[in-house]
C-alpha cells in the first residue's frame, strides 16, 4: 500500500455520539422528534442528504445549505471541550510519516469541521490531501470520494488503504477497489463484516502489517 486514506468522523475522532447529540438538539429545535434507530443509520451520509431524509423536499437548496451550516456549528460548539484523537492515532500517523506512506482525509464532513478537527488536534501537517463531500457528486456508499482521493494522490485505488467507521463508508471503499480497514467506534464488528480488517483502535498490528 502506498497511501492511507482516512475518513474523519469516527476515525480521526470518536465523535458519533456528539454528532448524534447535535442532530437531536437541532431536530428538536425544528419541531421534529426522530427515532434513535433512524439517527443511527445516517452515519457516513452527507449532511444535506440527512436533512432531505428528515425533512423531505420542502426546502430549497439554499435553505438546506443554511440548515446544514447551523447544525454543524452546533456540533462544533458542543464538541469543542471534549475533542481528542482516537486511541493510537497520533502514534500511527507518526509511523506512516516514518515509512513515507502518503496520507489523505476523505470525508463527507464540511470543510469547517475538517479545519476544526485538524487544528484542534494539531495534526494538519500529517496529511497530504483533503477531499470533502463538496468535491464529488455522490456521497457514500457511492465510491466517488475514495476514487477522487486516489486520483488526487496519483495512485490506483488498489494501492490505497481506507480506514472507515461506518457501514456506508466500508461499502464506498470496497466499491472503489481499496483495501478497507474498519474501526469499531460507531458500528459493531458484525455490522462491519465487509471490511478486509477490523480494528478497535490504531494500536492494532493489522494496520501496520498490511502496509
Amino acid at each position: 500500500m502506498k497511501a492511507v486514506i482516512f475518513d474523519m468522523d469516527g476515525v480521526i475522532v470518536d465523535n458519533s455520539k456528539w454528532h448524534k447529540k447535535a442532530w437531536e438538539i437541532y431536530l428538536a429545535n425544528k419541531g421534529l422528534k426522530v427515532e434513535k434507530e433512524k439517527i443511527d443509520k445516517m452515519y457516513g451520509m452527507r449532511s444535506d442528504e440527512i436533512i432531505r431524509m428528515f425533512f423531505g423536499d420542502r426546502f430549497t437548496d439554499e435553505q438546506v445549505k443554511m440548515m446544514d451550516e447551523e447544525k454543524e456549528a452546533l456540533y462544533r460548539q458542543i464538541f469543542s471541550e471534549a475533542i481528542k484523537p482516537t486511541e493510537g492515532l497520533i502514534e500511527y500517523l507518526k509511523y506512516l510519516k516514518e515509512k513515507q506512506v502518503r496520507t489523505a482525509i476523505a470525508t463527507s464532513a464540511c470543510i469547517e469541521n475538517v479545519d476544526f478537527t485538524l487544528d484542534s488536534l494539531h495534526i494538519r501537517d500529517y496529511f497530504d490531501l483533503i477531499v470533502t463531500g463538496k468535491d464529488v457528486k455522490r456521497g457514500k456508499p457511492a465510491p466517488d470520494i475514495y476514487l477522487k482521493a486516489a486520483e488526487k494522490l496519483g495512485l490506483l485505488p488498489e494501492e490505497c488503504m481506507v480506514v472507515e467507521d461506518a457501514v456506508a463508508g466500508v461499502e464506498a471503499g470496497k466499491r472503489a477497489g481499496c483495501y478497507v480497514v474498519a474501526i469499531t467506534t460507531t458500528y459493531s464488528r458484525d455490522e462491519l463484516y465487509r471490511a478486509d480488517c477490523i480494528i478497535d483502535d490504531f494500536h492494532s498490528p493489522c494496520i501496520r502489517k498490511v502496509l
